[in-house]
């Protein structure tokens, strides 16, 4: 995987939830399927796996975000 790629990556999640929660996503995958390698070492199919389960990871969190937000906007519009 290209460098600016995976530092593209880590700028979305960082975006998303924050610096040390967005750093921790990104690492984590990382280490759960190739901890023995560099970034830059992972083959064309490693980056495969490895841009998809972080896209995935990606959705449900932003999923659960924009859930949480909408809840939030509902009670404050409807108190009880």
């Amino acid at each position: 995987m290209q460098i600016q790629k995976w530092n593209d990556i880590m700028d979305k999640f960082i975006d998303l939830v924050g610096y040390d929660e967005g750093v921790n996503y990104v690492t984590t995958a990382k280490q759960d399927l190739y901890a023995e390698k560099y970034i830059y070492e992972l083959s064309s199919w490693e980056d495969r796996v490895l841009t998809r389960k972080l896209r995935n990871t990606y959705v449900a969190l932003k999923n659960k975000k924009e859930h949480q937000e909408s809840i939030s906007k509902r009670r404050k519009n409807n108190p009880s």
